[in-house]
């Protein structure tokens, strides 16, 4: 075991992340044992092999990504914001947010200055925000499936506000679980399952609505998984496992069952056309849209991930950067893409040896420059994005600290 681990230099992240596995071997964890006792070493060495390898392919890098420069604090100015809950989108200079009782806070991002825009009992999840109105998911009342199993479904509808009159309603009404709610101008798009709940996994659909004609238009109703949508003007792009949507099973690791083999697609709401932006055989995950440029994560066989940006102008595509194992959700403005890397935080006490906290936290690559600078060391940040500003989300489950970036 000293001869694997002595291949990589002091300095090695392979090295480091082996120091757990050195440490057994010290305290004799690998010492030669009593006669019977040869099958349990021969178990042991299986395990902390196994582990070896995980730690050594969840560390790879794919190369040409760019490495971040760590944040300065005279780089960016920083304005701390004392606000209540979750913040989960910003438009201009607001964020909107909800509070632990899942009530709708609206903050400042320029002066920190917060109101509250809803008081009426009921839990909301996943508010977004335009220029005119703000749009959130509420959960509504379990439906019984047809049949002697049993089984129930989750419902959620969509609410919408008028910011300047303040008036609510529902524009959804057909049963079904919504989810990933996203809004630009006058359009709102989600992910809904109302043509699959007999399904044991939930498979969702996209669709859209207008509020300038009150009409709902549905954007990817197919066989398979439609997810993760995201509108900029009249495009929206989502992740689609159409072409793969047979069931996996766990043994084939990471983020590449063959049901979440996934690509990326874009629909047209002026025109209706529909096209394939990006198909790797992969997982390719948590699309968001600006103009012509498109953002997402792509999954790679190493249990990491890239961060990748397609211009569909000029069909420019690059890496942008490195993602990790879990959902980074990465944002695109006109200037910027920001997005996190994330490894749990450790609860309770229990450590999490294979977590690289070394390379977790916010991060964003300018367009003009590929430079890529790091905002945050936290290890489960949350990043939100709107022209120059981002906003970074600090805090383990429960939100610790808030606070706007400038990046111009």
């Amino acid at each position: 075991m000293a001869d694997i681990l002595d291949m990589f230099g002091d300095g090695n992240p392979f090295r480091q992340a082996a120091q757990p596995i050195r440490k057994f071997a010290r305290i004799g964890l690998m010492e030669r044992p009593a006669p019977g006792m040869m099958r349990v070493k021969g178990t042991n060495w299986a395990i902390l092999f196994a582990i070896l390898v995980g730690i050594l392919a969840c560390h790879i890098v794919a190369p040409g990504t760019p490495r971040p420069t760590p944040l300065s604090s005279s780089e960016f100015r920083v304005l701390e914001l004392d606000t209540r809950g979750m913040l989960t989108d910003m438009h201009g200079d607001s964020a909107v947010g909800m509070d632990e009782d899942g009530e709708l806070w609206l903050v400042n991002v320029r002066t920190a200055d917060m109101r509250q825009l809803t008081n009426d009992g009921h839990y909301k999840r996943g508010p977004v925000l335009s220029d005119a109105h703000i749009a959130w998911i509420e959960e509504g009342e379990d439906i019984q499936l047809p049949g002697d199993d049993g089984r129930s479904k989750n419902t959620a509808d969509v609410f919408v506000m008028d910011l300047l009159t303040g008036e609510q309603r529902r524009i959804t009404d057909m049963p079904a679980n919504r989810s990933h709610l996203r809004i630009s101008g006058s359009w709102l798009v989600w992910q809904d399952n109302r043509n699959e709940l007999r399904e044991r996994r939930e498979r969702y659909d996209i669709y859209a609505y207008d509020l300038s004609h009150d009409r709902e238009i549905p954007i990817a109703v197919i066989a398979g998984n439609q997810k993760q949508p995201s509108i900029h003007g009249d495009v929206v792009v989502w992740s689609d496992n159409r072409d793969s949507p047979q069931i996996g099973t766990r043994d084939e690791g990471c983020h590449n069952l063959p049901d979440r083999h996934c690509d990326i697609y874009s629909y047209n709401l002026a025109t209706g056309e529909e096209k394939l932006l990006a198909q790797t055989g992969t997982n390719n995950g948590s699309p968001a849209i600006h103009g012509d440029l498109v953002v997402w994560q792509q999954y790679l066989e190493s249990c990491s991930s890239l961060i990748v940006l397609l211009d569909m102008g000029t069909g420019e595509q690059r890496d942008v950067g490195t993602g990790g194992r879990s959902n980074t959700r990465p944002l695109v403005s006109a200037d910027h893409v920001v997005w996190a890397e994330k490894e749990p935080c450790d609860v309770g006490g229990f450590p999490r040896l294979l977590a690289n906290r070394s390379a977790a936290g916010a991060f964003v690559y300018r367009l003009d420059t590929g430079q890529v600078r790091r905002l945050s060391n936290y290890v489960e940040a949350q990043t939100l994005l709107h022209d120059d500003m981002a906003v970074i989300t600090e805090g383990c489950h429960m939100p610790s600290r808030r606070y706007a970036l400038f990046l111009d």
